[in-house]
Parts: structure tokens; sequence; C-alpha cells
């Protein structure tokens, strides 16, 4: 056999080798991402699964409390089943909707506990404006089979206009939803309970918390949520 020949072959056999080598890296590249993305997936999933959510402002975020624990967490931890926390902090009606997906609905929650409407008021948003969101918020939550709890704030903080949303939502939507008009009143306007004029402190958020864990618990039996 011709020396150009052999050199030829030993030149395929290289190419095929090559070949082989970058198949075999490529197949395992693959695999490693497609694992990896599949055990992501199912952490993430496993993760992504509440069957109560908290959604509103700065109140349901927790602000005033010290280490965060605000009346969500310490109502989690009284009925012993993990709450998502939804909250931000400054959050309008309008913003709520733009977040909903992401805060409420992707976790497909038996319970939605909702407090929004504050900081509208306080930057004047038209009254109308409000009504439509928290109405649109309400009816998808309710909607995706979720039972909403909704935390009225004080008539201190709020046009008088205010108060008949909430009268309306709990007609209009009945026995799907839980209005508690009053809820802030406990702290609002109790320097011994206010971490400033709007935040509860820590008595004001163990306060809270301990006024909704018997609403919470009656619906954690009548949602069976486990």
């Amino acid at each position: 056999m011709k020396p150009k020949t052999i050199k030829l072959i030993l030149n395929q056999i290289k190419a095929i080798l090559f070949l082989v080598i970058v198949i075999i890296a490529m197949s395992w590249i693959y695999n490693g991402v497609a694992n990896r993305r599949y055990l992501q997936r199912v952490y993430v999933d496993l993760q992504d699964q509440y069957e109560i959510v908290a959604f509103g402002d700065s109140l349901i975020e927790g602000i005033g409390a010290k280490q965060s624990r605000g009346f969500i967490t310490r109502l989690s931890e009284a009925v012993e089943i993990e709450i998502y926390n939804g909250g931000v902090r400054r959050m309008q009606t309008t913003d709520a909707l733009g977040l909903l997906e992401e805060r409420v609905l992707r976790f497909d929650p038996k319970l939605v506990i909702v407090s929004l409407g504050a900081n509208d008021a306080l930057r004047n948003i038209p009254e109308q404006t409000t009504r439509m969101n928290l109405f649109t918020i309400v009816n998808s939550i309710i909607e995706s089979g979720a039972h909403v709890v909704l935390l009225g704030v004080n008539d201190s903080l709020l046009r008088e206009d205010y108060q008949p949303i909430y009268q309306e939502l709990q007609q209009f939507f009945g026995e799907n939803i839980t209005v508690i008009t009053d809820f802030y009143d406990p702290v609002l306007l109790k320097p011994k309970y206010l971490f400033d004029p709007l935040h509860p402190n820590d008595a004001g958020h163990q306060l809270l918390a301990d006024n909704l864990e018997p609403i919470v618990r009656s619906l954690i039996a009548e949602l069976n949520i486990k």
C-alpha cells in the first residue's frame, strides 16, 4: 500500500474518531442540560405549590415588624401551613393586576388573602379605578378556584366612598369571598401598635395575626387545606 494511501486512511480514521468524540460530547452535554432542566422543573414545581397565598402591599409584606415577621408570617406559624407572601410595598391595585399571575395564580392556591386599596387612596387614584381593579383581581382569583379573604382598611385612611367597594364585592361574589372591612382598625391610629403612622409594629402584627387566625382556620377546614 502506498504511503499516500496509508496517510489518507489514517486521516479518515482520525476524522471519524474526532466526529465520534464530538457526537459523544454533544450527547453528554445535551443529556446533562436536559437532566438539569428536568430537575429544575421538578424542583420549581414542588416549590410552587402553595395552598394559601397572601397578596397585597406593604401591610402584607410585613413592613414594621422585626426580622420580616409580619402578621402573615405569624399566621403561617400559628396554623402550621406555609403561606406564600406576595406582598410588595407601595403596590397599588393597577400594579397588582400586572403581578397577579406571578405572585398568585401560578401557585394554584385554594385560599388567597388580599390587602389592596390603601396606596390607591393615599395617592388619590380615582375611586372607580380602584373599584374596577379590585373586581378584576378578585374575579380572576375566584375563577382560578380559590376563596378570597379581603382585608379592608380603616376609614381614617380611605375616602368614605371606598368602603362601599368592599360591600359590593361581598354581595357580588357571595360565598366565594370573605370581606373583613375593619381588619386594620385594631392597630391603626393606636401608637402602641404602630411602627410608623401607617405600619404595625411587632405587637400590631401579632394582634392582626391573632384576629385573622380563627377565620383562616375555619376556611382551612372548609377548603380541605393540608
